[in-house]
């Protein structure tokens, strides 16, 4: 049986939260010198890349398919600026979002 949608919002939503918590008070600088941040926060990334692909519509969300598949494939190419901006800019906005068709759906 396939898993109810809201499993994998929820599976974002985590990611997003735990994202959030690494970066708590971390600069741009910070980010680039700190190789255990970077990887946890590349690894939620990659998750909840994996979590919308899974989605049955997940056009919305397509930039965490793309930045998954590219830090899965292409991992030696990683370019940590790209990852910060997506932190910083995309993931909130695809918090809002996500948060919005869970309360749409009744959690």
């Amino acid at each position: 049986m396939d898993k109810d949608n809201r499993v994998y919002l929820k599976q974002i939503l985590e990611a997003i939260g735990k994202v959030q918590k690494y970066l708590t008070r971390v600069s741009l600088n910070d980010f680039l010198q700190n190789e255990m941040v970077q990887d946890a926060t590349i690894r939620k990334l990659e998750v909840i890349g994996e979590a919308v692909n899974r989605l049955p519509d997940n056009k919305l969300f397509s930039i965490a398919v793309k930045m998954r598949n590219k830090l899965i494939h292409d991992y030696d190419e990683i370019k940590l600026e790209v990852v910060w901006q997506t932190v910083k800019k995309d993931l909130p906005i695809m918090e809002k979002q996500i948060k919005e068709f869970l309360k749409n759906l009744g959690k």
